[in-house]
């Protein structure tokens, strides 16, 4: 394909993506990789990337990226070196992924539950494990119907060679134009990574490294819609030197003098969003790093 046919591909789906925006998601921003600004599914930046494998003895999961992928992308990518934990799409590490597809089956167990989600692309296990600290009940309150379109985030796993997804969080699709998006933020990004942003005659993604995410940007253009308590909340967060850890909801609480239940519901929020997950139990909560 001649690099003429490649930027007009690349420049193609950049306006199809904004015109799903504008039209009837205008919620949603553009993803940018010269920029670094991204919409709920997430988006990808060079230097993000570089930074987390720049820490020797270890990962960097405060610069890992969000990234919007299909099914077929996840049972496709390749792992960076065997038991690494660490996979790579369009020759990226993709730790940090969004999916959108529908619900074809549940099994609730008292330890997790599955879901199998497929996008037309292909089908994955999505497992979330239960709090050990939890009610057997409790793994099983959120429940989808079959067919039912969901967005999930989650981690890329590998056991006995079958490709699955550990979700942070799963939460209905309520307008249908974000499975259009989604569809179409996979291709932008795609075609950016593999060909280079349009217009740029480059390389690759040959920008990214060079753009830096603005904290107020990007993904957080939404932070309007925050009740205060859920933008106090997140202010700490992303202020905080969590690490991967996360911080547990009684510090949080504590440090933001805020009541349990007032900080489970800003949490909540957060978790709803997409800009928050659990990290080492369900009382813990780390941003989502871009």
């Amino acid at each position: 394909m001649s690099g003429s046919v490649c930027g007009e591909c690349c420049q193609r789906s950049s306006k199809l993506v904004e015109e799903a925006r504008d039209a009837s998601y205008g919620t949603y921003s553009k993803p940018s990789y010269g920029g670094g600004g991204d919409g709920d599914g997430g988006g990808y930046m060079a230097g993000s990337q570089q930074g987390s494998q720049g820490r020797e003895g270890g990962r960097n999961y405060e610069q890992e990226s969000l990234r919007p992928v299909t099914i077929k992308q996840l049972l496709e990518c390749e792992e960076s070196y065997p038991g690494s934990g660490q996979f790579q799409i369009d020759g990226k590490i993709a730790s940090q992924i969004t999916i959108v597809g529908q619900v074809l089956k549940t099994q609730a167990q008292a330890t997790n539950t599955m879901w199998l989600i497929s996008d037309g692309s292909g089908q994955i296990e999505v497992t979330k494990w239960a709090d050990k600290g939890a009610d057997a009940d409790e793994t099983t309150q959120v429940s989808f119907g079959l067919d039912q379109f969901v967005r999930v985030y989650g981690r890329i796993k590998t056991f006995n060679q079958k490709r699955s997804i550990q979700s942070a969080v799963l939460r209905p699709i309520e307008d249908f134009n974000e499975v259009n998006y989604h569809i179409l933020e996979c291709a932008y990004h795609h075609l950016t990574l593999t060909r280079g942003s349009a217009g740029d005659g480059s390389g690759a993604g040959a920008n990214g490294a060079d753009g830096n995410q603005d904290a107020d940007g990007g993904m957080f253009v939404q932070q309007n819609k925050l009740t205060p308590n859920g933008q106090k909340v997140y202010n700490f967060l992303r202020n905080a030197p969590t690490g991967f850890e996360g911080l547990n909801i009684n510090v949080i609480a504590n440090e933001q003098r805020l009541s349990m239940d007032d900080t489970m519901a800003a949490l909540n929020e957060l978790l709803y969003m997409g800009w928050v997950y659990n990290t080492t139990d369900e009382s813990t909560f780390a941003l989502v790093a871009l």
